[in-house]
């Protein structure tokens, strides 16, 4: 499954790169995207996850950062989601919530402990 995802997102071309060397990222009206940034700066390859019960089930996304910090969950069924942010070396972000068509700029921190870093895997 997180081949596919990450097939998806390669194909959607996260990373536009402009003559000026800025990436920018483009959404719709059924994305959200935005950037992941901790103390270091753009945090690339994390998860940035989104989370919905407004259906008869769980439905979750789960997409990757790209060098930059940018990502786009793409295609999002119109509902109210929890988004937030996990990946090795980091504590799990606080959620945030969000419908398609925003912007969400995630903040993430280092875990404390090499253990803590390790909980989550």
């Amino acid at each position: 499954m997180m081949c596919f995802v990450l097939a998806i997102a390669i194909a959607l071309g996260l990373n536009h790169t402009y003559p000026n060397g800025q990436a920018t990222i483009e959404i719709d009206t059924d994305d959200i995207g935005g950037t992941v940034r901790s103390a270091a700066g753009p945090e690339p390859g994390v998860w940035v996850i989104a989370e919905t019960q407004d259906f008869n089930a769980v439905y979750r996304k789960i997409v990757v950062t790209n060098d930059d910090g940018h990502y786009v969950l793409p295609d999002l069924p119109d509902a109210q989601y929890d988004i937030w942010v996990r990946g090795y070396g980091l504590s799990d972000s606080g959620k945030l919530n969000g419908r398609p068509g925003v912007t969400l700029n995630l903040t993430v921190t280092a875990a404390a402990t090499a253990q803590d870093a390790a909980k989550i895997y």
